[in-house]
């Protein structure tokens, strides 16, 4: 009962955060996602790097990571950029090769090369965000991003609620031995019933009928891949969850590593229609 407890108040308090830094404007847009970006590079970090070790590497992957969605925030907001942030990133980049240089280990380059796939993984997925693809011609609209969020949340529990009825099919018993096909299948058709309510309840005009329950099939099909994704990833080292953050729930990347894949196909498919 007390663990129930605290996954309602985690819960109650996650979505209550989500719903203000969405709706609450542009600003507090940026800042929820660079927020998110910045946690889940840190989560990531420490555990390619051994979490405890290799603070100064960690605290360079979260710069590094998030630079770019850092530029396109700058430029959304209508501030320039002066050069010498430009400077200090590659000098940054360029003292970590030193750092491995110096480094006396038999596999050199092995943790810089985890911290540039986290940058690609959390960073490159979070400043597709900014790009024009996900706003409007008047700007920064909430209604794309929270569909996209309630989607992928919506197709998860779709399929944990289906797979606990009828699941007896396997999808991945190696990564994951609790999902089955008949759970992530109904999750997927989940998730395009509620892109049919969304699109009557917003009743904006930035995506048609059609489109919005491809934009859920999108978020259904890569929002699993994304949770097989990690979860091989936690399993390699051996880990149950990324972090401690949401009592009850994991860390960031447990919340978000569905979204963070669903992202760039996301951008592919807006851009085509």
């Amino acid at each position: 009962m007390k663990g129930f407890v605290q996954r309602l108040i985690t819960a109650i308090v996650f979505v209550a955060v989500m719903l203000g830094g969405l709706f609450g404007g542009l600003t507090s847009f940026l800042l929820l996602f660079g927020i998110i970006g910045a946690l889940s590079l840190w989560e990531f970090s420490g555990i390619v790097l051994k979490d405890g070790k290799h603070t100064g590497l960690r605290l360079f992957g979260i710069f590094f990571g998030l630079f770019p969605y850092f530029l396109l925030a700058m430029g959304r907001l209508g501030l320039d950029i002066p050069l010498w942030v430009y400077s200090l990133f590659i000098g940054g980049v360029f003292l970590v090769f030193i750092y491995e240089l110096l480094r006396q280990t038999a596999h050199p380059f092995h943790l810089t090369g985890y911290l540039f796939a986290g940058a690609v993984y959390i960073g490159g997925s979070l400043t597709l965000l900014l790009t024009d693809a996900f706003f409007t011609l008047e700007g920064y609209s909430p209604y794309l991003i929270f569909s996209m969020l309630l989607l992928v949340w919506s197709s998860d529990t779709g399929a944990y609620l289906v797979g606990s009825l009828i699941g007896k099919t396997p999808l991945a018993p190696k990564i994951s031995p609790k999902k089955t096909w008949e759970g992530t299948v109904g999750g997927w058709v989940f998730s395009m019933l509620v892109s049919i309510a969304l699109f009557y309840i917003f009743k904006e005009d930035f995506l048609e009928l059609w489109q919005f329950m491809a934009l859920a099939l999108i978020c259904g099909v890569f929002g699993t891949l994304g949770d097989l994704v990690e979860s091989k990833f936690k399993r390699s080292y051996d880990i149950k969850d990324s972090g401690n953050l949401l009592p009850g729930h994991g860390g960031m990347l447990d919340r978000f590593d569905a979204f963070f894949l669903v992202v760039p196909y996301v951008y592919i498919f807006l851009s085509l229609v």
